[in-house]
């Protein structure tokens, strides 16, 4: 756990509030007003990179990510006995509400800016864990596996046909083409690109915050992870996000492809296996019908 003199001492602050908030701390001081303290328990090659991740946002002008505070000595972050901890800002609001469609318009739309700045990131060594772009084909190959024994025969069938298509479109000439794109430019992700990791402060304006997920990948893993959070196999709302994406940053054609492979993907599905609930909990893959229409829409999509 971190301590308060120990922040003080290594930060150089005057701490006059200390509120632990579920895994953080929000302190209040007189140099820097609320901040918040995460503890990390990230080897220091990890810790490195999500901050060379956050610095590399804000000296391209992304001000809705966090702002990263040094030690007086100038490390990123200050290891401890019981692992590390990180300061920044912290952002009072609350997060948005995704029930309502303004909200998610805004939050595709920051994710879109986001994914501007989203590359180009310099770093000396990038850890395995974070480097996402090589396990794509993996995940598809082992999903079949964990799923196998909670679907029956029909649902099965209906898993090996979105498997299917997510590997072929993988695939396709252009989904290579731009996964060889995304890993020139040095893209990343956010690795969980939702409503509780937003907050919209009391100016009205919409923050992204917690990287602790961030990885060099696709950039269209986020846009995916959205969509299936929010509106998995549902085509409207699927076009609604995408479209509104697109406002602000066009689709190529190849990342257009790798989308339709990452939706096809079922989530969802593995989600509820890793969390020890049933597949069939999971509303809309109660509706075969549903998700296969969804499929046929995703084929469609890729043909643009």
């Amino acid at each position: 756990m971190v301590e308060r003199k120990e922040v003080e001492a290594a930060y150089g602050v005057r701490i006059d509030a200390w509120r632990p908030y579920r895994d953080v701390v929000q302190a209040h001081t007189a140099e820097h007003g609320w901040l918040c303290i995460k503890p990390c328990r990230y080897p220091p090659e990890e810790l490195e990179f999500l901050a060379a991740v956050l610095d590399h946002l804000r000296g391209r002008g992304f001000t809705a990510s966090p702002r990263l505070y040094r030690t007086k000595d100038g490390r990123p972050f200050r290891e401890i006995r019981s692992g590390a901890y990180m300061v920044t800002p912290w952002i009072l609001g609350s997060s948005p509400d995704f029930r309502r469609e303004s909200e998610r318009t805004d939050a595709v739309q920051l994710l879109a800016r986001f994914h501007t700045h989203a590359q180009g990131l310099r770093v000396v060594r990038v850890p395995p864990r974070r480097d996402a772009l090589l396990q794509m084909h993996r995940r598809i190959a082992r999903c079949e596996h964990l799923l196998s024994p909670h679907l029956s025969r029909k649902e099965a069938r209906l898993v090996e046909q979105m498997l299917a298509f997510a590997d072929d479109a993988l695939h396709s000439r252009l989904a290579r083409l731009a996964l060889t794109r995304e890993r020139a430019v040095r893209a990343f992700d956010h690795g969980d690109y939702n409503y509780p990791n937003l907050v919209r402060d009391h100016r009205g304006r919409l923050h992204v915050i917690d990287f602790d997920n961030a990885r060099l990948n696709v950039r269209m893993a986020d846009l995916a992870h959205l969509i299936h959070r929010n509106c998995a196999w549902e085509t409207a709302g699927t076009e609604r996000l995408i479209a509104a994406y697109q406002r602000v940053r066009p689709l190529t054609s190849g990342e257009r492809r790798l989308l339709c492979a990452l939706l096809a993907y079922p989530y969802p599905l593995v989600r509820a296996v890793h969390q020890g609930r049933s597949v069939h909990s999971v509303r809309p893959f109660r509706h075969r019908h549903q998700v296969a229409a969804y499929l046929a829409f995703l084929r469609e999509q890729a043909r643009f």
